[in-house]
């Protein structure tokens, strides 16, 4: 096996993306078929002013305007959208205990990680009542370990960085299970001669398939495994390179490349020239989140967005074709499943066929295959079918009931009256 090789790493950003949701106030119609999120109606919305008031209650500081909140809400032009970025205490501990238990694994190095600065934005989707936290961390003069400690510790101890959001916006204490996370690392800068995203793949991929798979053990990882691993990838421009592995995005944004300043200077003369908006790429890993310039972040926000709402719904199914009811409780299930499946699969389908921008289209199928969503959506379609014959069979037992007691009513009136 050909030994693995290092590379420093000067600049480079991780962003957690969490999802969970805020459920509907007193809500009295049962589970069955009818999630507690995604409402069925404007009055049942989730207000700007209701999200301000939760995390005022809870300590949290919040700013609307803030740079990045802004090129959020800028980028995804969402008028149900509500972005803030904010300050945690629960994120800062966390944060202080993470550099804390990486300098206890590396104490014999003298080395200590260097963060740049954390960054911490909202996002509540009103009209589905929906939050997305991401916590984004910058780094410099960092290495392969340092990030994929940083994603292993995010793992065994991410309810402690988002527990306090979430009590503000929901209510309730926090349970795992019901925050989805998924992550992207975003290189910025290496020291190399080779900075060419595409080369360096080819130079590092037990190292680069390392951070994407957050496989410590990566220096062990046959080349030829590694490379198999990395074959999932996306680009359009030479500084540009986006690696997807389940939940997990590995992207590349060279800006000190020549071809990026370039890039850069050239799409102010277009915009100028058409008198269009213009925004220009932003450099650096402070000034906004990792992957969030050239579309990986929010095309990952959704990919995850659209599989978190998959499992939710394919959990209701499974728990129906647990419930074995009375006879006399079909009838309100018929009427509760009829009702509002209906609206659940809309939601589902327009997150599976959502669109955007077009050299975006094949990024966002690169993900989502990643991700198996489309493996994940003919299984909630399989289970549909499943529930359905479920449903038509318990639904003969409800009419069969009704025509027998209909028979004996007759049978009453014709003894009665004769």
């Amino acid at each position: 096996m050909q030994k693995s090789k290092s590379l420093p790493i000067t600049e480079a950003r991780l962003c957690f993306i969490n999802i969970f949701t805020i459920p509907i106030p007193f809500y009295r119609e049962g589970s069955l078929f009818h999630l507690d999120f995604l409402p069925s109606s404007p009055s049942e919305h989730i207000s700007e002013a209701i999200i301000r008031s939760s995390l005022d209650r809870n300590g949290i500081y919040y700013e609307r305007d803030h740079l990045i909140a802004q090129e959020i809400t800028r980028k995804t032009d969402d008028p149900n959208r509500y972005s803030c970025w904010i300050c945690d205490h629960s994120i800062e501990k966390w944060m202080e205990n993470a550099v804390y238990a990486y300098k206890s694994l590396i104490k014999k190095e003298n080395k200590e990680m260097k963060i740049e600065k954390t960054d911490t934005v909202l996002s509540v989707l009103k009209n589905q009542r929906i939050a997305i936290v991401f916590l984004n961390i910058s780094l410099e003069n960092t290495n392969a370990d340092e990030l994929i400690f940083i994603q292993q510790y995010y793992s065994a101890h991410r309810m402690n960085a988002v527990s306090n959001i979430y009590r503000a916006l929901t209510g309730n204490e926090p349970i795992k299970d019901k925050i989805y996370y998924s992550v992207i690392c975003e290189i910025l800068d290496v020291d190399d001669e080779q900075k060419v995203p595409a080369k360096l793949v080819t130079k590092y991929p037990q190292l680069f398939y390392g951070i994407l798979t957050s496989d410590e053990g990566w220096r062990n990882v046959p080349e030829s495994c590694a490379e198999n691993r990395l074959r999932n990838c996306w680009s359009t421009r030479e500084y540009l390179r986006v690696h997807a592995l389940g939940k997990r995005v590995l992207s590349f944004k060279m800006h000190h490349l020549d071809c990026f300043a370039k890039a850069q200077e050239y799409e102010l003369n277009f915009k100028t020239a058409i008198g269009a908006e213009r925004h220009p790429m932003k450099e650096g890993p402070s000034v906004t989140l990792a992957g969030l310039d050239h579309g990986p972040l929010l095309v990952l926000e959704l990919a995850s967005k659209t599989y978190y709402l998959l499992r939710e719904v394919h959990k209701q199914f499974t728990n129906f074709l647990l419930i074995d009811p009375a006879l006399i409780k079909l009838p309100r299930m018929l009427w509760l499943y009829w009702g509002n499946h209906n609206r659940i699969y809309s939601n589902i389908e327009r997150l599976i066929s959502q669109d955007g921008i077009a050299e975006l289209d094949s990024l966002n199928s690169t993900i989502r295959t990643s991700m198996h969503l489309p493996e994940e959506y003919e299984r909630l379609k399989a289970k549909l079918n499943q529930v359905e014959k479920t449903f038509s069979s318990k639904s003969g037992m409800v009419f069969s009931f009704f025509a027998i007691v209909l028979s004996l009513f007759s049978l009453m009136k014709i003894f009665i009256f004769k």
